[in-house]
């Protein structure tokens, strides 16, 4: 028997989730009529610098780069290429 639950409990935490933070956004300052709240403030996390996301991206596509190049090694032994 295939666990049923455990996909509807996570679905519902998404959800219940989403429509918090999605009130959270919603809510505005009395008197500036300005956002109350930021996404990086209710995800507990801190805007990135331009540097910080420059260094994150170059590592991504570093590691990306050695798996292409070990698939291509791979294919040229196998002979498929």
């Amino acid at each position: 028997m295939s666990d049923r639950i455990t996909p509807i409990s996570f679905d519902n935490a998404v959800v219940t989730f989403g429509l918090w933070v999605e009130a959270r956004l919603m809510e505005r300052d009395d008197l500036t009529h300005l956002p109350k709240y930021t996404l990086y403030e209710l995800l507990g996390t801190e805007a990135e610098s331009e540097n910080e996301r420059l260094r994150r991206n170059s590592e991504m596509f570093a590691m990306f780069k050695g798996s292409v190049r070990r698939k291509v090694a791979n294919a040229v032994i196998a002979g498929g290429v």
